[in-house]
């Protein structure tokens, strides 16, 4: 009887350790998630006034082959292989702007036919700008970039507000 009240306070005790661990886990997830949240947030905003932006100039009749052209350069790459990144290759295609290739940290196999994709520590080709699109992270990218290549190297948000303003 004795061994069997033990087991019992054995297990209740594993069980309110296992509780008190599950808690403290919960707690610190909520505290990385709370510290991020506001730039998880901005940058999605971002991403959004982007996107809207963006969108204006097409429903304007406005490509952005333009802002390139404008400012002399035929020959791009473009950093980022998300969203924004497919977007922009798939407006500039059939225009006079070539995308010569792109920069991204993953290397998306098939998902850009002829394009070759290069991950930021590789050589990387000379071409007449760098048209970075995770914008959040305009900053680093450029610094880490230009310390290869030393043409321009812009932000898709500049490129969008500079069509804006055309």
């Amino acid at each position: 009887m004795k061994m069997t009240i033990r087991k019992m306070i054995w297990k209740i005790l594993k069980i309110i350790i296992y509780l008190v661990l599950m808690i403290i886990a919960a707690f610190r997830f909520g505290l990385i998630v709370g510290k991020n949240k506001d730039k998880t947030i901005n940058k999605y905003k971002k991403y959004y006034v982007l996107a809207m932006s963006w969108m204006d100039l097409a429903e304007n009749g406005f490509v952005l082959d333009k802002y390139f052209e404008r400012n002399g350069f035929k020959h791009i790459a473009v950093y980022g292989g998300r969203d924004m990144g497919r977007h922009l290759i798939k407006q500039l295609k059939g225009t006079e702007i070539m995308v010569d290739y792109m920069i991204d940290r993953t290397i998306y196999l098939d998902q850009f036919e002829t394009i070759p994709v290069y991950q930021p520590d590789d050589k990387l080709p000379v071409v007449d700008a760098v048209i970075v699109t995770p914008i959040w992270d305009y900053s680093k990218i450029r610094e880490e970039v230009s310390r290869q290549l030393s043409c321009p190297i812009i932000s898709l948000e500049d490129v969008v507000m500079g069509g804006l303003n055309a």
